[in-house]
């Protein structure tokens, strides 16, 4: 049976989120609309991804707490936009 590549965890998933929507800010602070679509499509991607692995008993109470400082950056960064 045929290995496929191993899934990004969770927290990288969210980590990768939070990276591109500091940078969805700095393209909405600099008027840069087709650079903030194109991001905005990449967090599209990561969100199907997560859809994919919503079980949060395999994180460890550290990882839950990375993972809801991660939202809520987010969040923060979505509000900002």
């Amino acid at each position: 049976m045929a290995t496929m590549a191993a899934m990004p965890s969770q927290i990288e998933i969210y980590e990768e989120m939070s990276t591109l929507s500091a940078q969805m800010v700095e393209a909405a602070q600099a008027n840069d609309w087709d650079r903030l679509v194109t991001l905005e499509r990449s967090v599209t991607r990561l969100r199907k991804l997560l859809s994919e692995d919503e079980d949060n008993s395999r994180l460890s109470a550290g990882e839950i707490e990375i993972k809801r400082a991660l939202i809520q950056r987010i969040l923060d960064d979505d509000a900002e936009i």
